[in-house]
């Protein structure tokens, strides 16, 4: 991944196709009902390595009531009920995406919110 903050909208779009999500953040389009929502944050891992960071994505899933369900080389994928939660790691560049997606505003924000201070443990 040369550019992490550059495939970020990418990571967005592909999420967004796969879940049928009407809105993303940061946008101001008409949000169909029962559409989800999708949040994601940007956070530096620091000096973390690759299997630190997915450790410490775990971690934070798990502290904020996430269940894990999916690992890989770089990502972490977990979920809450109808809400699920992704971490792709990249020690290269020293951080990691937080993307969470569901179904109220309010609580996709809040759950984003929490795994990302959770991250920083």
């Amino acid at each position: 991944m040369k550019h992490l903050k550059s495939i970020i909208p990418a990571i967005a779009f592909l999420m967004l196709a796969m879940t049928n999500v009407s809105y993303a953040h940061g946008t101001k389009a008409t949000v169909v009902d029962n559409s989800p929502y999708l949040f994601y944050a940007t956070k530096a891992t620091g000096r973390l390595s690759q299997k630190g960071c997915l450790n410490r994505a775990k971690k934070a899933l798990t502290r904020s009531k996430v269940r894990v369900i999916h690992g890989g080389r770089t990502f972490i994928v977990g979920t809450n009920g109808r809400y699920k939660g992704t971490i792709i790691c990249s020690s290269r560049k020293r951080q990691a995406v937080i993307i969470v997606t569901g179904g109220s505003r309010a609580k996709t924000a809040a759950l984003r919110t929490k795994i990302k201070q959770n991250f920083r443990r």
